[in-house]
């Protein structure tokens, strides 16, 4: 009897050590395969902000034009702005369109174009790529002028010698001109027309009148005029 308690003792201790070995072997092996599976089947979540982010359309802003000129002599100028990063802009030059380009990844872009003669009107609009939705920029005006500006002098004394120190010369251009006496400014009126009193040094004396349009189209005449005393 007394051995027979002692074989069920001998088995029940086999058994839980079998237990406890199997158990450590799932637990260290058998679990963390598992894990790993699941983590396998589930889906990166990496993957699903970057896919998100792809497929999310943009804030579509409103395109600005840069450092436009008011006025210029040169028929080909570089126009660059800003928009939502890698956007398509379209370029309009007096309500045509011109070009179109894709903006960069910061946004920027720019337009070589070739201004007519007189005023022109340009904007962009911006595409979003994904929505199709667009933005316009302002409508600016850009004045192209590569004539001289008209220069007339009136009665003069030029070539002369003259016996007053002070003189008036007088003359004429066109408007939005501004008007240089040796560098002096001299009031243009609104006609054009001006009045610039000179004093003359004793002896010989050279004038130089400058008239300097908004797109910096400039005409220069010079008067030599001798004072003498009387």
């Amino acid at each position: 009897m007394r051995r027979k308690h002692t074989n069920t003792i001998l088995i029940s201790l086999v058994v839980i050590i079998v237990f406890v070995i199997a158990g450590y072997f799932f637990l260290y092996y058998g679990l963390g395969q598992i894990i790993n599976y699941a983590f396998l089947l589930r889906p990166s979540k990496t993957n699903t902000v970057n896919t998100e982010k792809q497929q999310s359309p943009q804030i579509l802003v409103d395109p600005v034009l840069q450092d436009l000129p008011y006025a210029t002599n040169s028929a080909s100028i570089v126009i660059s702005g800003t928009t939502t990063s890698e956007q398509t802009v379209d370029f309009f030059q007096n309500s045509e369109k011109i070009d179109s380009i894709k903006a960069d990844f910061e946004g920027n872009f720019a337009f070589q174009i070739y201004l007519k003669p007189g005023e022109n009107s340009v904007h962009v609009k911006s595409i979003d790529s994904y929505t199709k939705k667009s933005k316009t920029s302002k409508q600016s005006i850009i004045l192209f002028l590569d004539t001289p500006p008209e220069l007339t002098l009136e009665e003069n004394s030029d070539g002369k010698t003259v016996n007053k120190q002070f003189i008036d010369i007088k003359g004429s251009t066109e408007k939005e001109v501004f008007v240089q006496i040796n560098s002096a400014p001299v009031v243009v009126r609104a006609d054009g027309s001006f009045v610039y009193p000179f004093k003359l040094k004793e002896g010989d004396n050279e004038i130089k009148v400058k008239a300097v349009d908004v797109a910096q189209n400039t005409t220069e005449k010079t008067l030599r005029i001798k004072y003498q005393k009387e």
